[in-house]
């Protein structure tokens, strides 16, 4: 019988030490995973108008997919622009960007395709405002404003090609 509460106790104290040392390991994970600072996942639906009326040509209809990774003041954002009647104008988006300030990111990487930077301002109250230059060879430059107007909705105003076509936007934003 005492063989059997010495063993019991040995067990235990087996346990004991492990679970301390445990509790000293996930101590120090923990510190490495608060060191990274913020981390999330966003993605953004992008339903647009654009009129063009001004270049003599057809108004079309258009879909931007985005999703953005972070972690500390890090992103990486993906995304397909431009999904729409007119297919030679789809492009690939793959930035990667920075924080400098909690209103502030900015980017650089392939932006529709093509080399490109660009930054995201976002306002107190939700709203962003978004430029994007790109395409060395005939540069251009886009530019958004979404404000919320319900809960994960905005709406969606820009104008792209910026003193070129001036292709005028308006649409809605859906933010997961």
């Amino acid at each position: 019988r005492q063989m059997c509460i010495r063993d019991s106790r040995d067990t235990l104290n087996e346990a004991k030490e492990t679970m301390e040392a445990l509790r000293g390991t996930l101590s120090k994970v923990n510190e490495k995973v608060d060191s990274f600072g913020k981390f999330g996942v966003q993605g953004k639906v992008n339903l647009r108008h654009e009129s063009v009326h001004a270049n003599k040509k057809s108004d079309n209809e258009y879909v931007d997919v985005k999703g953005r990774l972070r972690v500390g003041d890090n992103v990486v954002e993906v995304g397909v622009d431009n999904v729409g009647a007119r297919g030679e104008d789809s492009g690939l988006s793959l930035q990667a960007g920075r924080y400098l300030w909690t209103s502030l990111l900015v980017r650089g990487g392939i932006y529709r395709q093509q080399a490109g930077v660009g930054f995201n301002l976002v306002g107190s109250r939700g709203w962003e405002f978004t430029a994007d230059a790109f395409n060395i060879n005939n540069p251009q430059l886009n530019s958004y404003l979404s404000v919320p107007i319900a809960r994960r909705l905005s709406l969606l105003l820009g104008v792209e090609d910026i003193g070129d076509r001036d292709e005028y936007n308006a649409g809605i934003q859906l933010t997961f």
